[in-house]
């Protein structure tokens, strides 16, 4: 028997069977182990019972087939498949619920913060003058199941205590695609201080977005580096400004997924990344390992995630990383210019004392007695600073 907890739907897990002659409904509950409703991984006994006729519910099983307008055909073809198909959420239960608890705000219908035109857009927080912000998109075609993602995050956020965090502060879901994207999206990046955009461009869906910023006069893109490729070490080959030119903007790395991911799942454990929105938790709870590989179950999307998991690995393995390398650059070019200047001050006050033959204690020097040599080191200890040259061994 395997003693893990199940999946965060299979909680208050039930089984129900019809009686075939008297239509009377039995119910088996299983056996609650925790106080948000965790049962104990019996897979052998759940198929046995799948077998013998009985159907698991769950709470929410019966949301979900609600969402699903109780559609007997799509309940059985997109949610029945996967509902004991995993024993492992991708985020754990107890993270997800300490996320929703803790950082979640429910956007409710008297929430000072909307975009009036656009009503699928949540805001929790205005921007802040001097604070970095990054923009993350995932374009859609707009038809079907898919969804267009917009994801705006605070870099410079602080907790209560002070400490830094990265923190979610706008989300688009809905089903704008193509040029009223980049619209959209360029009227919020600019409202979040020139937001630091990226924009995934892997299946050609994204490539009319970024010309729609283009156009509009967006220049705070991200392009593909080399960089982000090999995130883990400094890339020895660096892009000049004219390469990076040449390029359309995007992200268009389809071999980091999983790094992605990782690293996306690994700052929602820590709480380092607050999420504020109640859609990336519904998501994080249909969020699976299927065939070992993390993926939503059937019906399901994991649109948010993907857009989210997409920003934070270029605001990590990128922005920041640029950041510090520009901050040590500053430092080093900051230490030159005042040791230069403290020389320059230093010449220009010995240029300047009136100094006597008599009362100096410096060597008078001639150019007339002295060989080419010494003349040549004379003159490049004068434009060092004015320091003392020690006469050559050899010297004439």
């Amino acid at each position: 028997m395997i003693t893990q907890n199940v999946s965060y739907f299979g909680r208050y897990l039930s089984w129900k069977k019809k009686d075939a002659e008297t239509g009377d409904e039995a119910v088996i509950n299983e056996t609650v182990i925790g106080k948000n409703g965790e049962i104990k991984y019996d897979e052998e006994k759940w198929r046995r019972l799948e077998r013998d006729g009985w159907k698991p519910c769950s709470p929410w099983y019966i949301e979900m087939c609600k969402s699903f307008n109780n559609d007997s055909q799509r309940i059985a073809q997109e949610l029945d498949v996967s509902f004991l198909g995993s024993s492992d959420n991708v985020v754990p239960i107890d993270v997800i619920d300490k996320q929703k608890t803790e950082n979640v705000i429910e956007i409710t219908n008297d929430w000072p913060l909307w975009d009036t035109l656009v009503n699928e857009t949540w805001i929790w927080k205005d921007p802040i003058p001097e604070h970095r912000y990054i923009c993350s998109v995932d374009p859609s075609s707009g038809s079907g199941d898919d969804f267009t993602a917009i994801e705006i995050i605070d870099v410079d956020a602080t907790d209560d205590d002070g400490m830094p965090i990265f923190e979610q502060v706008l989300e688009y879901d809905g089903k704008l695609n193509g040029s009223e994207v980049g619209q959209l999206v360029e009227r919020y990046a600019r409202i979040y201080n020139n937001a630091f955009t990226v924009v995934e461009c892997i299946g050609g869906y994204g490539d009319s977005v970024v010309l729609t910023l283009m156009e509009l006069g967006y220049q705070n893109l991200y392009y593909d580096s080399p960089q982000i490729k090999n995130y883990t070490i400094q890339n020895e080959k660096q892009q000049t400004h004219k390469e990076i030119q040449k390029q359309l903007p995007g992200f268009r790395t389809s071999s980091l997924r999983l790094q992605m991911i990782a690293n996306f799942v690994d700052m929602v454990k820590t709480n380092s990344f607050i999420i504020r929105s109640q859609r990336v938790i519904n998501e994080l709870d249909t969020w699976v390992f299927k065939n070992g590989r993390p993926d939503h179950m059937d019906g399901s999307h994991d649109d948010l995630l993907t857009c989210l998991a997409m920003g934070l690995f270029v605001m990590m393995y990128y922005m920041l990383k640029n950041d510090k390398k520009k901050r040590r650059d500053e430092c080093v070019v900051s230490s030159w210019c005042v040791n230069n200047s403290r020389t320059r001050a230093t010449t220009i006050n010995r240029e300047t004392e009136n100094v006597t033959i008599s009362d100096t204690k410096m060597p008078i020097y001639s150019s007339n007695n002295m060989s080419k040599k010494e003349q040549s080191r004379m003159m490049a200890m004068l434009l060092l600073g004015g320091f003392k040259p020690k006469k050559l061994p050899n010297s004439v």
